[in-house]
């Protein structure tokens, strides 16, 4: 499936997901509610190819595609601490 439909598949539940959040704020580094709305919601089918758990409510959602690149680096889209929302630095 190309990005852009698969975009427009789950932009009703990206919504929902924000005003979840939103609605429900949590203190920094005590993210877990967030750590578990973010990963029910990757654990969907075709979103990721693997999720990875950092520290207690960190995590990191691994994206393949479909043709290997040979001397380029992959695209990895991280989410650390889970309230950050800049893909990893923390702050």
């Amino acid at each position: 499936m190309k990005i852009k439909e698969l975009l427009w598949q789950i932009e009703p539940d990206v919504y929902s997901l924000y005003r979840t959040l939103h609605e429900n704020p949590e203190l920094g580094m005590q993210e877990y509610c967030t750590s578990a709305c973010v990963e029910g919601m990757l654990r969907k089918p075709g979103l990721c190819d693997e999720i990875l758990h950092i520290g207690e409510t960190g995590l990191l959602a691994v994206l393949r595609g479909k043709k290997a690149r040979c001397g380029k680096k992959s695209f990895t889209a991280g989410r650390y601490g889970c309230a950050s929302g800049d893909g990893g630095s923390g702050s």
